[in-house]
């Protein structure tokens, strides 16, 4: 799964329709 920040993106910062950090 590619993490584009489109959603939540439990990834990084839980950072949920912004840019990819």
């Amino acid at each position: 799964q590619v993490d584009d920040g489109s959603e939540v993106s439990t990834s990084k910062t839980e950072v949920s329709s912004v840019a990819p950090a």
